[in-house]
């Protein structure tokens, strides 16, 4: 995979921001969005920095960037890379959008769950229990955009991995954040994954192939980086049924949310209602919940209790019980 090296102090101004907004036929209308890791005032001054207020450095790598973007060539996502002779690394994914490219910064590099934000000894106890890995299930990271739902996901599959062991296989449309020690396919002594770009090859036919390729006698996993549409929806649940233990995200601003929309997801595919929550019940193992809130990220854990899945079966309206008091 191609990088593109630049100076030291370059790399690290524009690591601080988040968020790109190229426009290849008028540069004045650039901007960069501060990352709200590295924002220190209140949220709702974080705003997007025009191309006139960035500093020069900034501008002469809004110019590298571009070049980049527009010598790829490509009308669906990519990566570009950056490095410097002092070793920083820079990843932004990139999507185009006909006369502008859009870029989000993600992590070069593995993130460890103790690195992240918000994690709880009650989000720790959530994603480690013990039971996924004998009955497995279907864990969901909900949440809005930009609430660290994928990092999160990714982080916690890792460290599964670290104590646990196993093998799991990322499938992505394209996969973002890495998993493996160095990037590669390890994770500590005895975990194993496999980097899937789902969208090249269909998704219900990748995770077809995806359950074929699962290795004999090993603790299996799959992290599906964000289910989009009725299939794959499908898909994971019966996935989950059958022992296997998924992760994956799901755009939504409760964990009620989460649920109403994995429902209707799976009514499309042509299921009875009764059978889909009857389904999702009993491979839904749980959900959290991802905030950002006054500059801090936070995860509220929803588990699946006998109760919560009655409340499933039966649709009750809200099933799981509020992780966080309402604001009005």
């Amino acid at each position: 995979m191609k990088s593109v090296s630049l100076e030291h102090e370059m790399l690290s101004l524009v690591s601080k921001y988040s968020d790109w907004r190229i426009y290849p036929n008028d540069v004045s209308r650039c901007s960069a969005l501060p990352s709200p890791r590295n924002f220190d005032g209140n949220e709702h001054d974080r705003n997007w920095v025009l191309f006139e207020s960035l500093k020069e450095m900034e501008k002469s790598f809004v110019q590298i960037f571009m070049n980049e973007c527009v010598s790829r060539n490509e009308d669906r996502g990519f990566e570009v890379n950056f490095f410097s002779a002092a070793a920083d690394k820079l990843k932004i994914r990139v999507e185009p959008f006909g006369d502008y490219f859009a870029g989000r910064f993600i992590y070069s590099d593995p993130k460890n769950l103790d690195e992240l934000d918000g994690v709880t000894s009650e989000v720790r106890d959530f994603i480690m229990s013990t039971s996924l890995s004998i009955k497995g299930g279907l864990v969901l990271m909900a949440g809005n955009a930009g609430t660290g739902k994928s990092v999160f996901a990714h982080a916690a599959m890792r460290h599964r991995l670290l104590q646990y062991g196993g093998h799991l296989v990322v499938a992505g449309d394209p996969p973002e954040q890495p998993v493996g020690d160095n990037g590669l396919n390890r994770v500590g002594k005895n975990g194993y994954v496999d980097v899937v770009d789902i969208g090249r090859i269909g998704f219900s036919a990748g995770l077809a192939k995806i359950m074929r390729s699962y290795p004999a006698g090993k603790k299996s996993y799959l992290l599906f980086n964000e289910i989009r549409m009725d299939s794959n929806a499908f898909d994971l649940v019966n996935i989950a049924l059958n022992g296997q233990t998924v992760f994956s995200t799901i755009h939504a601003s409760t964990a009620d949310a989460a649920l109403d929309r994995l429902v209707s997801w799976c009514i499309r595919s042509g299921l009875d209602i009764d059978l889909v929550r009857n389904m999702i019940a009993q491979s839904l193992f749980g959900i959290t919940m991802h905030k950002y809130e006054m500059g801090n990220f936070k995860i509220f854990p929803n588990i699946c209790n006998e109760e919560t899945r009655k409340k499933i079966r039966e649709g009750s309206m809200f099933p799981f019980q509020s992780s966080a008091p309402l604001k009005f």
